[in-house]
């Protein structure tokens, strides 16, 4: 039962422990919000554009070849 407990607990406190030093980090990004938005929505019309062609496999293999993943 305690194994349990813990199981149970561990996870509600890293997260409560982490959840200043995420808005720390938070707080630093905030003024790259707008950046991170716009290269974000370009980033999902490329990827809409791929699927409707039928050419996702092609962007996955070049991207993956973009950062040495092959």
């Amino acid at each position: 039962m305690s194994v349990y407990a813990l199981g149970l607990g561990i996870p509600f406190f890293l997260s409560a422990v982490l959840t200043s030093s995420a808005l720390h980090v938070l707080n630093r990004l905030k003024q790259s919000f707008r950046t991170i938005e716009i290269v974000s929505g370009i980033l999902l019309i490329i990827v809409g554009i791929s699927i409707s062609i039928g050419s996702l496999g092609e962007l996955t293999g070049y991207v993956s070849e973009l950062l040495g993943l092959e």
